[in-house]
């Protein structure tokens, strides 16, 4: 099948002037926003910081360009300009709301084509279905244990039920199926492409049961592994045997030597795995830490249950990590956390899209020409970079001036509260 513009944008018909890309059409102005059609959810390829987020930001810290904001045109007075229209900036929105009533004139800026910060939304349009997925923030973390007051006080206000949301997790969807987790050793690393399944090892917030998991013995699974007879003893004994690996060590020197040291050190110094051994746990920690375990120290491999350091006599862990061990990860929308910010969006806007929900709120066609319309007490304007925030005085009280660039011009918003 042919893909015509049309189709490349996913339906999302746009005119485009000669020479434009789509996604210059989409980044012009922010009046491009409030074009009835405009729906980044339905837009494909790299999202992220995308073409037409940056370059306003890249002209001050790369190119070193200044913008002088006595020069430019004051666009508007509001009682609350902030930059950034991700959760935390539309939770200060909601929370300002709150204390000062909605009367209140707010005003959101991002330089993003669309709200949510990482939690960002994504549409596909199969026939007639529609496919949601999450474009990054998945889900909310330990919200039983380590979400304080506050922040659970806003999700009554949105009427979020995180215990709706973990019974309708399907938590056994994989073992019910009969699978287990496996590990892929490659060619390249391993000397053989090889699967070996039936993995019993625990992830952090695991949203499997661990008597689910279907796996093997460890002592079992490890036996299958490509590796040296040496190594996959040493591998079983750090698995299955509680080892001081620091012994000599006081409780003290212990805590300082795992706060400073990665776990591929703890592996190659103190446990005695090979380079091709440590191979096998390098990318253990990058869900969790997002970077791998030689960048990871000791104390934080602790919270990825990755094994060898409990048998240590180290202090046990805190609360709030123990809730992110052991939480599973199964509080999220369809669409993961972006399902939290079209709520919240909804709530400072309420004509972007009917309902009051959060089942409603799943399937509802947003309508971003309501984002930033003239007169309305809370206004969210896309594709505007900040670039300059000062504390000035306005008739006599102090305020705030806000300066902010689009691609087609460099503006000033004052004055906000101090």
């Amino acid at each position: 099948m042919a893909i015509s513009r049309r189709d490349f944008l996913n339906g999302v018909a746009i005119t485009v002037t000669a020479g434009m890309t789509p996604w210059q059409a989409l980044q012009a102005s922010p009046q491009t926003a409030t074009q009835t059609l405009y729906y980044p959810p339905s837009l494909t390829g790299l999202r992220g910081n995308h073409q037409g987020s940056y370059e306003a930001a890249h002209l001050l810290g790369r190119e070193g360009k200044k913008v002088d904001p006595s020069s430019l045109p004051i666009e508007g007075e509001f009682d609350l300009v902030i930059v950034g229209a991700g959760i935390s900036g539309l939770a200060a929105a909601c929370f300002w709301q709150e204390q000062h009533g909605k009367q209140q004139r707010i005003l959101l800026l991002d330089n993003h084509d669309d709200f949510g910060g990482h939690a960002k939304r994504n549409e596909f349009h199969v026939e007639d279905k529609t496919i949601l997925g999450y474009g990054g923030s998945e889900s909310f973390q330990s919200p039983r244990t380590n979400f304080s007051p506050v922040a659970m006080g806003l999700l009554k206000t949105l009427d979020v039920d995180i215990e709706r949301m973990a019974k309708d997790f399907d938590q056994t969807f994989y073992p019910d199926l009969h699978l287990s987790r496996g590990v892929y050793f490659d060619r390249k690393n391993f000397g053989v492409d090889k699967i070996v399944s039936g993995d019993p090892g625990r992830a952090v917030a695991d949203d499997i049961p661990p008597e689910r998991l279907n796996g093997r013995d460890i002592s079992d699974f490890i036996s299958d592994f490509p590796l040296s007879e040496a190594d996959r003893k040493t591998l079983i004994a750090l698995h299955t045997e509680s080892k001081d690996y620091l012994a000599g060590m006081s409780k003290e020197q212990k805590i300082e030597w795992v706060d400073s040291h990665s776990y591929t050190q703890f592996l190659r110094e103190k446990v005695g795995l090979s380079e091709i051994a440590i191979r096998y746990f390098q990318q253990r920690t990058n869900d969790f830490q997002a970077v791998g375990i030689d960048a990871t120290s000791c104390s934080d491999a602790r919270i990825c249950a990755l094994p060898g350091l409990e048998g240590m006599g180290l202090p046990p862990l805190d609360a709030e990590s123990l809730a992110d061990l052991d939480e599973p990860y199964i509080f999220h929308f369809p669409d993961g956390n972006a399902g939290l910010a079209r709520l919240m969006v909804r709530h400072l806007i309420p004509e972007v899209a009917p309902g009051s929900t959060m089942d409603d709120v799943v399937l509802a066609k947003f309508d971003y020409s309501q984002l930033d319309r003239e007169g309305a007490p809370v206004r969210l304007r896309l594709n505007s970079t900040g670039m300059h925030v000062e504390n000035i005085e306005h008739q006599g009280k102090p305020a705030v001036e806000v300066t902010y660039m689009t691609a087609a011009s460099c503006t000033a918003c004052a004055p906000g509260r101090r």
